[in-house]
């Protein structure tokens, strides 16, 4: 999962694979860790090289 990323899926900060709890067809449910960049910005997952459409998303404290 890239969080933080540009509209285009650029950038941003990359989930470890150790962030994620649980992963099945409809819903992915993660830790978001102590370093995840705080704001708004979009959420895309990555799967074997492919990218999802963003999602905007936001962290907050």
């Amino acid at each position: 999962m890239r969080l933080g990323a540009d509209e285009d899926g650029k950038g941003g900060y990359v989930f470890p694979a150790s962030a994620v709890r649980s992963w099945t067809d409809s819903e992915i449910v993660l830790t978001i860790p102590a370093d995840a960049p705080v704001g708004g910005s979009w959420l895309f997952v990555e799967v074997a090289g492919k990218q999802s459409t963003g999602l905007p998303y936001s962290v907050q404290q």
